[in-house]
């Protein structure tokens, strides 16, 4: 099977393709910013919005309404119509009340007490439950964080996203659970989702034949499976462009 990883690095060669409207520029996010490509894209896709002043405030530390505002907007999640879920602080009147109740009945955050708390700074921890859950990261239970043991509540989901290239944690070998993010932060998290497609299509004559969220499992399966090709599936903020590439030295069509 050596030759998928070639394939592998062939194909995501070709995933990102431009497709984003004029940027929106921030006074305290310049070119050089190490954030800029990420806080560019999310604004492209009006994930995340600047303040009316013209900045964007990337130092300023993300709330947990704020993060559900972010990852309804980039799922494109419908309104809750019966939730199950009902925290006791969160009123209708409240600005990113959908979104919080959407948050809350899918289990991107964690309810206490049966409250939100809607302004309370996003943790690390948080971050990671949320975006595990919200995009179905599921780890091997092989990572390694100094500060975050197995028995730790969180670790499940810190090991989705660490497995996933999501996060690597700090160079010191911590993960720093229970510090808050910062808009930047969660918005190169975030962009990290995107960096390549979730799914991948195994088609055969026009009929899906199976769905996989690894790239190498689609091709490994495409290859036992005469005549069919791969699709990276277009997700709620990227859209993969259909041509066909053919990789003659497998038989394979893989399809972009």
């Amino acid at each position: 099977m050596k030759p998928l990883k070639l394939f592998t690095a062939f194909i995501l060669s070709f995933f990102l393709l431009a497709n984003t409207a004029a940027a929106q520029s921030f006074q305290d996010v310049p070119t050089d910013h190490w954030a800029h490509d990420e806080i560019r894209f999310l604004t492209d896709k009006q994930v995340i919005r600047g303040f009316s002043d013209g900045s964007f405030k990337p130092l300023t530390v993300l709330t947990r309404k704020d993060a559900a505002v972010m990852l309804v907007r980039a799922l494109k999640l419908p309104t809750i119509q019966q939730p199950q879920v009902k925290p006791a602080d969160l009123k209708p009147t409240m600005g990113g009340y959908s979104e919080m109740m959407i948050a809350a009945n899918k289990g991107f955050f964690t309810v206490t007490g049966n409250r939100f708390n809607p302004n309370q700074p996003l943790t690390r921890d948080e971050m990671a439950k949320a975006l595990a859950v919200a995009y179905g990261y599921n780890g091997k239970g092989t990572s390694f964080f100094k500060d975050v043991a197995k028995g730790n509540p969180y670790y499940k989901f810190i090991d989705g996203i660490a497995e996933n290239g999501i996060t690597t944690g700090y160079s010191d070998g911590t993960f720093k659970p229970t510090v808050a993010v910062n808009r930047a932060q969660f918005s190169t998290f975030l962009k990290r989702v995107y960096d390549k497609p979730h799914e991948y299509s195994v088609k055969k004559d026009g009929r899906i034949l199976k769905t996989f969220t690894d790239e190498t499992a689609a091709i490994s399966y495409a290859v036992s499976q005469a005549g069919s090709t791969v699709h990276p599936v277009s997700n709620s903020l990227m859209k993969y462009e259909q041509r066909p590439v053919n990789l003659k030295a497998t038989g394979i069509k893989m399809v972009f």
